[in-house]
């Protein structure tokens, strides 16, 4: 059961780090869009 949870509590914690990096790429690609096309 021990093991379990520390199972769960790592899958939610790679997902939460997954959710914020996300939201950190969005908020970048928002800001850099100009700059990735210039790139691209």
């Amino acid at each position: 059961m021990k093991k379990q949870r520390a199972v769960l509590k790592k899958a939610f914690y790679s997902l939460h780090q997954l959710a914020i990096l996300a939201i950190l790429t969005d908020k970048n690609q928002e800001i850099c869009k100009p700059a990735n096309s210039a790139i691209v």
